[in-house]
């Protein structure tokens, strides 16, 4: 056979193996394969064939010894190490991913699918930075690569970019009109930028344009939560998700929460056990255990506080570190004395590593002078509220309040006064940290 006519055959068969390959027939696939390695043993796009085709079939070790059998071939091959950097990625081992992905660049296979793929291992590993520069990368190679303009809008508002994030949401709905998700991005950006009339118009118009996509009725809802109307907000979840709650359990969630911004504590709490009964989630158990806190049903505060503290790997920080200071504070509701003075050392223990850990966790010091309030060490109280008003220059209004009612008990009524009505001028509702 010349070399010729084997050039020619080994194309042949390699074409055939990916055909059947694209059917399923990865038995089929790789006879031609094999075959066509038999013909030229140095044909380096038969090992690139064959371990892509062990990538398909998850058999990542098989994958990587074909790479390196072509590697054997040459060493210098940026496709062999781009494939390479592919099976490491799936295989999890990320740094060698990286290295294999920057290798294959610097040999010169600078092509759109490798800046890609490391772009999204920048991304996954969330050096957002470097992600940004290589869907910077891809972009240059194809302008019109809607995975990376989407990306690259993603990073950015990660980033908090967020007018970056604007222009790039502009530009993809330049490009590709007929894709939603350039006014999803165009709609959050902003939102980040506190642009909320704009938000609604283009939301409005994305609305009109995609009249049956939930995607922007969940933006819909998005945007009334954010400015307060949690009576709209609540009316979207009702209208367009609650008719396939299993479907829209993300959803389930955000009612709970919206209830709870409502203080309708009773809903919230029944919207909450509809996902718990599902799933554990230490959001919904803290909306259950504040809901039977204000119903004076202390067990049952005690109960969820516990199975919070239980949960502590899958538990949210602010659900676990605030279950400490209420079942403390059930306890005493409950006249336990007995049971809520260890329970509130066990708090200020807690929360004092906590903050030592988390030093601009402000929430946390306000759970920390709410103990301290409750077993009468104002002193300690106070100390707590004025490092957070202090270092928050009066934006913390919670701290305020909490001082407020520590004046109030040492009977100073003007400063108490005074505080409550600063809180009271801003406007800003306040979290639920006293029942």
């Amino acid at each position: 056979m010349s070399s010729s006519e084997r050039d020619i055959r080994v194309t042949e068969l390699i074409q055939q193996g990916e055909a059947l390959a694209g059917t399923n027939n990865l038995e089929e696939a790789m006879k031609k394969f094999d075959e066509a390695e038999k013909i030229d043993p140095e044909n380096i796009r038969v090992y690139i064939s064959k371990a892509i085709l062990c990538m398909v079939q998850k058999d990542y070790e098989g994958a990587e010894k074909q790479i390196s059998r072509g590697l054997i071939l040459d060493e210098n091959n940026g496709v062999l190490y781009f494939h390479r950097g592919n099976i490491h990625f799936y295989q999890q081992k990320f740094d060698e991913a990286k290295l294999d992905f920057e290798r294959a660049i610097n040999l010169g296979h600078e092509t759109k699918l490798a800046c890609f793929q490391l772009a999204t291992l920048y991304n996954y590993l969330k050096d957002y930075e470097n992600a940004l520069f290589y869907y910077n990368k891809t972009l240059q190679k194809d302008p019109f690569y809607e995975r990376a303009l989407l990306k690259k809008i993603e990073v950015l508002l990660r980033l908090a970019r967020n007018n970056e994030a604007y222009v790039a949401a502009n530009d993809f709905i330049d490009k590709k009109p007929e894709f939603f998700e350039g006014y999803h991005y165009k709609f959050i950006s902003l939102m980040s930028l506190g642009n909320m009339e704009e938000a609604k118009l283009v939301l409005d118009r994305a609305i009109e344009r995609f009249p049956n996509d939930l995607g922007f009725k969940y933006d819909l809802m998005m945007y009334y939560d954010t400015v307060g109307d949690f009576q709209s907000a609540l009316l979207v979840v009702e209208t367009y998700f609650e008719s396939d709650p299993v479907r829209f359990r993300r959803v389930k969630a955000d009612k709970a929460r919206l209830l709870y911004k409502m203080r309708d504590f009773e809903r919230a709490e029944a919207a909450a056990v509809e996902v718990l009964n599902i799933e554990f989630s230490s959001e919904m158990a803290y909306y259950v255990m504040l809901s039977r806190l204000a119903a004076a049903d202390f067990a049952n505060a005690v109960k969820y506080a516990q199975l919070i503290k239980e949960n502590k790997d899958s538990t949210d920080k602010e659900p676990y570190y605030a279950a400490y200071y209420y079942e403390a504070l059930a306890y005493m509701k409950a006249g336990d004395t007995e049971r809520a003075t260890p329970a509130f050392e066990e708090a200020q223990r807690v929360l004092r590593m906590a903050t030592i850990e988390n030093p601009g966790r402000m929430n946390l010091y306000i759970y920390r002078a709410l103990c301290y309030k409750a077993v009468n060490d104002n002193e300690r109280a106070l100390e707590m509220a004025d490092y957070v008003i202090n270092l928050t220059k009066g934006e913390f209004k919670e701290a305020y309040y909490i001082r407020g009612m520590v004046y109030q008990d040492m009977g100073e009524n003007e400063k108490a006064q005074a505080d409550f009505a600063i809180v009271t001028n801003s406007g800003s509702p306040l979290q639920n940290f006293v029942m």
